[in-house]
C-alpha cells in the first residue's frame, strides 16, 4: 500500500492492483478489455471483482501504454463507462505527451463524456504542443463540445501561438466552430505576425467564412470596402492559391493597384498571379479567374511588360489545368463585371 501523494483530488489510501498480486493484475487487465470493448456493464463487474480484492484505485499506466485506464473510457466515447471511472482514476492524469482525458474526449466530440469530465479536469491544460482540450475539438469541428465549453469557461482567450480562438478553429478548417466563435472572439484582432482572421480564412479558401469575416471587418464587399482593403486581400488570395476568396474580392478590385515583389518591382495582381509559382492548383486556379476578368489593356501591359515572354508561359499552364472549368467556376462565383465592361465571358474568348 502507499498514500497517493500526487491526485488532489483525493486523500484517502490508495491500493493499487499490482498491490494485491497477481490476481489483482489479471483482473485490471480484463477490465481494460471490457472498457475497449465499450461494455459499461463488463466494466462494473471488473470494478466489482478489483474492490472484492481490497484495490480502490487505478494506475495512470493502463490499459494505454502511457494512458490511464479513464483515457481508455475517453477515447471509446462510453459515457457510463467514464462515470464508473471516475472514483477510480484521476481525471487531471496526463500520459507523456501530457494528453488528458478531457482531450480524448473533445478530439472525439463525445459531448456526454465531455460533460462528465469537465466539471473535475482543467480544462484549460495544455499538451505537450501547448494545445487545449479546446483546440482538439477543433480538429474535427465539433461545434457541440465548443459551445459546451465556451459556456463553463472552457475557452482560452488566446492559444500558444497567440491566436485568438476564432483563428485557431480557422487553422484546424472548423468552419463550424469558426462561425459560432465570430460572436465571441473580436475578428480585427492580431497575433504575434499581424495575423487576422480574415488572413486566416483567405489562405485556407474558406470564403464563405472570408465573406462573413470581411463584412464585420469592414473590408472587402463590393459596396463599402475600400478599393487598397481588397486590393491586399485579393493579392494574398493569390499568394494563397484561394480562388474562391479571390473571387469574393474582385468586384472592388482596382486592378492598377500594385505591390512590390521580391525584386522589388511594382507589379499589378494579374502580373503578379502570372509570375506566382504554379503550384498548388489553387494558384493556377486563380490564374484562371483573373485571366478572364482582367481588363484588356491590364493584361497586354502585364504580357508586352516582359516581351511576350510570359504569354507562352501563361497559356501553358492555363491550358495544363481545366481552362473550360475555370471558366464555370468564374462564371459561377459570386462576382460581378469590374469598372470598364470587361466580363467573364468576353475575355474568355480570348483565351
Amino acid at each position: 500500500m502507499r498514500e497517493n501523494d500526487d491526485s488532489p483530488h483525493r486523500k484517502r489510501e490508495t491500493v493499487l492492483p499490482k498491490d494485491m498480486g497477481p490476481a489483482a493484475e489479471q483482473a485490471a487487465d480484463r477490465l481494460g478489455e471490457a472498457i475497449r470493448a465499450k461494455d459499461p456493464r463488463a466494466v462494473k463487474a471488473g470494478l466489482d471483482e478489483l474492490r472484492a480484492m481490497g484495490v480502490n484505485f487505478l494506475p495512470p499506466k493502463a490499459p494505454r501504454k502511457n494512458g490511464s485506464y479513464l483515457m481508455a473510457a475517453a477515447l471509446s466515447g462510453e459515457p457510463e463507462s467514464v462515470r464508473l471511472l471516475m472514483d477510480w482514476c484521476d481525471p487531471n492524469a496526463v500520459d507523456e505527451l501530457k494528453h488528458t482525458a478531457l482531450m480524448f474526449a473533445t478530439e472525439g466530440g463525445h459531448l456526454e463524456v465531455v460533460k462528465i469530465l469537465a466539471p473535475k479536469t482543467n480544462v484549460l491544460a495544455l499538451d505537450k504542443n501547448d494545445q487545449s482540450a479546446a483546440e482538439w475539438a477543433m480538429r474535427n469541428d465539433h461545434l457541440p463540445v465548443i459551445e459546451y465549453l465556451a459556456s463553463m469557461g472552457g475557452l482560452p482567450k488566446n492559444n500558444a501561438l497567440g491566436d485568438s480562438m476564432l483563428v485557431a478553429a480557422i487553422r484546424n478548417h472548423a468552419e463550424k466552430c469558426a462561425f459560432f466563435l465570430m460572436g465571441r472572439c473580436d475578428p480585427k484582432e492580431e497575433n504575434m505576425f499581424g495575423d487576422t482572421a480574415l488572413r486566416a480564412a483567405i489562405e485556407r479558401d474558406m470564403d464563405e467564412l472570408a465573406q462573413a469575416l470581411a463584412k464585420v471587418s469592414g473590408l472587402g464587399s463590393s459596396a463599402d470596402a475600400s478599393l487598397s482593403g481588397s486590393a491586399a486581400l485579393a493579392f494574398h488570395a493569390v499568394l494563397a492559391g484561394a480562388p474562391k476568396c479571390l473571387a469574393l474580392f474582385l468586384p472592388a478590385l482596382d486592378w492598377r493597384e500594385k505591390t512590390v515583389n521580391g525584386n522589388d518591382e511594382e507589379i499589378d495582381i494579374f502580373d503578379y498571379s502570372i509570375h506566382s509559382e504554379p503550384t498548388p492548383e489553387g494558384k493556377v486556379r486563380c490564374l484562371a479567374l483573373l485571366s478572364v476578368q482582367v481588363p484588356l489593356d491590364i493584361a497586354r501591359e502585364a504580357l508586352a511588360k516582359h516581351g511576350g515572354e510570359a504569354l507562352p508561359e501563361l497559356m501553358a499552364r492555363v491550358e495544363a489545368f481545366d481552362l473550360a472549368q475555370a471558366v464555370a467556376d468564374a462564371q459561377s462565383a459570386p462576382i460581378h463585371p469590374p469598372a470598364g465592361g470587361t466580363g467573364v465571358q468576353r475575355n474568355a474568348s480570348r483565351l
